[in-house]
């Protein structure tokens, strides 16, 4: 008998995903759960992530959950420490996690809102991508994908802290994918685009 694996499948696999309460990293989270892997869910929306949690738990999946504020340097060895405290060991982490007042004319963007896409984007994933790799490095490698967005690659009007945000994000994960290849520690960047009507 063949042990060949479904290519699909993550069983045995631990992952962290921030932004995991609702929306895409809600999707992320479940489709990671739905091949087998035990994920860490994080968000700072607590009502909202213990819901989540629930539902997950509901469905008989394997998962834990912290709630967290990326804006907070201290956030992403807490996230890491709690899915250590979970799990024993880290193998994917999702950055997914931003916060964005949505559309803005470019001259009209406050300093404050500019500074919150860029603390809980680019700052919270170089934070945690630094806190997870000595748990990579020490499990033998691991995948870490970071989401962009078209918004930066292409260029979205009214979105300049997000497409600054996100392209920020795709730099240093070349830069890391460079580096930390040697470790078995794939970095990748994912950049949808959002089609809106009208």
């Amino acid at each position: 008998m063949s042990t060949y694996s479904h290519p699909h499948s993550l069983d045995g696999h631990v992952a962290i995903v921030t932004g995991a309460a609702r929306g895409v990293g809600k999707g992320i989270a479940s489709a990671l759960l739905s091949r087998g892997a035990r994920v860490l869910v994080t968000d700072i929306l607590d009502e909202v992530l213990a819901d989540t949690t629930a539902e997950f738990a509901e469905a008989g999946f394997d998962v834990a959950s912290v709630v967290a504020d990326l804006r907070d340097a201290d956030s992403a060895q807490h996230i890491v420490d709690a899915a250590l405290d979970a799990f024993g060991t880290v193998d994917g982490l999702v950055n997914n996690a931003v916060a964005s007042a949505g559309p803005i004319p470019f001259v009209d963007i406050p300093a404050e809102e500019y500074e919150r896409v860029h603390d809980t984007g680019p700052r919270a994933t170089f934070r945690l991508m630094q806190a997870i790799h000595p748990v990579m490095v020490k499990g033998g490698g691991g995948s870490i994908v970071n989401l962009g967005s078209a918004a930066g690659t292409v260029g979205t009007a009214a979105f300049g802290a997000y497409g600054s945000a996100k392209e920020a994000i795709r730099g240093m994960s070349k830069v890391a994918a460079l580096e930390w290849g040697v470790d078995r520690i794939r970095v990748n960047v994912v950049c949808p685009l959002a089609e809106t009507d009208g």
